[in-house]
């Protein structure tokens, strides 16, 4: 380097070598607290869904107390009707993650069609700029493209 910017022996460095070490570490950094925040962010979804999941157990159990009465008349034992409850929530959770695991699935294949071809991409990806511009006024249209 110091032969093609022309110094001599003496003479001090008038330019830097850089290493890509430098930017890998600062993206493994940078990945390092997205993964810590995404974390946060799915125990926070996993609390809620809980929650949910709680709160439509109990509406449930609200609104079937007359079945469970009678149960419990003809002779249900009472961890027979919790299991009940139980195995239904467990079914319902088991099934809802399944459909949402299916449509993130789903969505990037779709997504992944697009992934090779250029065209797809400019027509999906460019929308917005063109139904911006064909929202714009024909004076400012007509200014930027001649002036």
């Amino acid at each position: 380097m110091r032969k093609a910017h022309y110094l001599k022996p003496q003479e001090k460095d008038n330019f830097s070598l850089n290493s890509s070490t430098v930017f890998a570490d600062g993206l493994a950094k940078l990945f390092s607290a997205l993964n810590i925040v995404g974390w946060i962010i799915g125990g926070f979804a996993l609390l809620v869904g809980m929650f949910s999941v709680a709160n439509i157990m109990f509406v449930s159990v609200k609104e079937r107390t007359s079945i469970i009465g009678i149960k419990k008349a003809i002779g249900a034992k009472q961890w027979v009707i919790l299991l009940e409850f139980l195995i239904e929530s467990v079914v319902l959770c088991i099934i809802g993650g399944i459909m949402g695991l299916a449509l993130v699935y789903g969505l990037l294949k779709i997504l992944s069609t697009f992934e090779n071809n250029t065209f797809n991409q400019r027509l999906v990806f460019n929308i917005f700029h063109k139904w911006h511009k064909s929202r714009s006024w024909p004076a400012t249209m007509v200014d930027y493209y001649f002036f």
